[in-house]
């Protein structure tokens, strides 16, 4: 074991160095510039360069985020599209019945008599409540003795002589947006979200 101090260890070492080969160094310095050279003639291509892979990473990150966020939006405007509701008006039908509905339009205001405001919505009245849960339309039997209306969580068919009466539910998977009696009344036809229309 050396017991000098570490600094007259280095400069001993240094005194140590052997002076330098001339025709070493001229080998060296030639191999040197010769790769050098080479390099400068063919340069690596993009893809092989360090740094290009965290670039490439990147824009193909940024690529699918792009991409999953426009097919986001277009489900999102396809499934708002489902969602909308349509107003209908309900009307019993007539000798020529018509297998669609109606479209009611917004109210002028000569049909408005009173506006609703917080003075006088404590007046408001409740005149009947039919179903459950978000309603798209109704439609009436071709003899008008039923009334079907359709939604969310399905059909409720009401007997129009008494509709105090608990309507018959049937329960469907999917939003039906549209529904359409036969001509004779025996089927009702309901088309859903999901593109299938069912008898």
């Amino acid at each position: 074991m050396n017991n000098q101090p570490f600094e007259e260890q280095i400069t001993n070492a240094m005194r140590n160095i052997p002076e330098p080969n001339p025709a070493q160094e001229n080998t060296a310095r030639a191999a040197f510039l010769a790769e050098a050279r080479h390099m400068r003639e063919r340069p690596t291509p993009v893809w092989q360069r360090p740094h290009s892979h965290k670039w490439m990473i990147a824009a193909a990150a940024i690529l699918i985020f792009l991409i999953g966020g426009f097919a986001l939006s277009v489900q999102n405007i396809r499934q708002a599209n489902s969602d909308a509701t349509v107003q209908a008006e309900v009307i019993p039908p007539d000798n020529n019945p018509s297998l669609h509905q109606d479209i009611t339009q917004t109210p002028s205001q000569a049909q408005i008599s009173m506006p609703i405001t917080p003075e006088n919505a404590a007046q408001l009245v409740e005149l009947e409540r039919f179903g459950t849960g978000t309603m798209n339309g109704a439609v009436w039997s071709p003899d008008g003795k039923e009334l079907a209306l359709y939604g969310a969580l399905g059909i409720w068919f009401y007997d129009t002589s008494d509709f105090d009466a608990t309507p018959r539910f049937v329960e469907s998977d999917t939003y039906i947006n549209d529904a359409a009696y036969s001509p004779d009344g025996t089927l009702l036809a309901t088309a859903t979200n999901d593109g299938a229309v069912n008898l």
